[in-house]
């Protein structure tokens, strides 16, 4: 059972969603009608990470800075998502874990190039 981002191994999120997102065209007939031309459709995946690491977020965060697609699976007794390009957009960090050692809350958007 693993969530693989690029090089990097996640740990297993609290929250997972999926949605999809349209490619598409509106088009207003002449004659008043509405056509849709639809190029494609793309999946987008939200995770939610909790108590990463600093050398776990830097990973991260070097993957989100080199500015180009990365594999993303997903290998759990119920979920499959086979090996799929995605652009990483981080959408929130927060720090909740004090002491010794700060540990992180990681929100990721990955979205199907």
């Amino acid at each position: 059972m693993s969530w693989t981002l690029g090089s990097v191994t996640l740990k297993a999120p609290v929250s997972f969603n999926r949605t999809q997102m349209e490619i598409a065209k509106s088009n207003l007939m002449l004659d008043g009608t509405s056509k849709k031309d639809f190029i494609r459709q793309k999946e987008v995946f939200e995770i939610g990470l909790v108590g990463l690491t600093q050398a776990q977020v830097t990973e991260i965060i070097n993957l989100y800075e080199s500015k180009v697609a990365v594999a993303f699976v997903v290998s759990e007794t119920n979920l499959t998502i086979a090996s799929t390009q995605v652009f990483i957009t981080i959408s929130e960090r927060k720090y909740n874990f004090k002491g010794n050692e700060y540990r992180e809350d990681i929100n990721l958007k990955l979205e199907e190039v």
